[in-house]
């Protein structure tokens, strides 16, 4: 089953319509980016679902992001909620930790929502490329989060590669770790994490140049010795997948769904 699934997921996910019941730009907020793409399983049952948060350095990306992974999702049964958040700028309203703030407001509306949306609360994971991996492990925190899907998101800002890239960004306001650095610890969620955090698949390039692959490694590194279950997956290709040959795309892409399917 698992293994004619593999081959025949990616290829069903262009030809079938879309399983889901799509919702767009569903608001949960009242500021302009607390929005969310909803894609529901009309089957009138409770299910599982995961929770996708876009990248871009804090400061751009939309959920649009997540159209194509969210098919695939469905075809496997899950429900998909794409969620848009404040956008960085220069602005001190929009800096850290704004983002943070609108991903968990959207997780206490999800959860509201449940029984009518046909999510199942003890079945929630939560995912996210870059800086949308860090706001997932962020998210990993919360309480009905049951696993966590993190490609090429930082965990610990306090790394010297990871903070140099941080002071250029409007997210810290261009803060440097030496300016503040008690801002780059409360914002990286390495820190947070104990032996109740869930099981997590790190995707991540061995020659990423804009998250460093040691953000990979210490944070496997970190969830093995709280005895929590995770599994580190690599490629080469830079800092996303845009490089990266399709046959290990959808490698890549179908061993963090399996993983989300063992463990959510």
């Amino acid at each position: 089953m698992a293994s004619i699934l593999a081959y025949t997921l990616p290829i069903f996910s262009k030809i079938l319509p879309n399983p889901h019941t799509v919702s767009k730009d569903v608001a949960f907020g009242d500021k302009p980016h607390q929005t969310a793409d909803l894609y529901l399983l009309d089957n009138g049952k409770l299910n599982p679902t995961i929770i996708f948060i876009h990248g871009g350095g804090w400061a751009a990306g939309d959920n649009d992001a997540y159209i194509g992974r969210a098919k695939k999702y469905g075809l496997a049964g899950f429900n998909v909620i794409a969620l848009n958040y404040t956008l960085a700028t220069s602005d001190p309203n929009t800096h850290w930790d704004a983002q943070l703030q609108d991903i968990k407001t959207a997780f206490r509306w999800i959860k509201n929502h449940a029984s009518i949306w046909g999510i199942d609360l003890h079945r929630i994971a939560a995912g996210g490329d870059s800086a949308g991996g860090h706001l997932a492990l962020w998210l990993g925190l919360e309480p009905g989060i049951k696993a966590v899907l993190n490609m090429f998101g930082p965990c610990d800002l306090t790394q010297p590669k990871m903070s140099d890239v941080m002071a250029n960004l409007d997210v810290f306001g261009h803060q440097t770790y030496i300016d503040n650095p008690q801002l780059y610890i409360d914002a990286s969620p390495i820190f947070k994490m104990n032996s109740a955090y869930p099981p997590t698949c790190i995707i991540h390039s061995t020659d990423d140049d804009i998250v460093p692959y040691n953000e990979a490694v210490v944070l496997s590194k970190k969830l093995t010795q709280l005895s929590v279950y995770n599994i580190l997956l690599t490629y080469v290709g830079g800092h996303d997948l845009s490089k990266v040959p399709s046959y290990k795309v959808t490698w890549l892409e179908l061993k963090g769904l399996w993983f989300m399917l063992d463990n959510v």
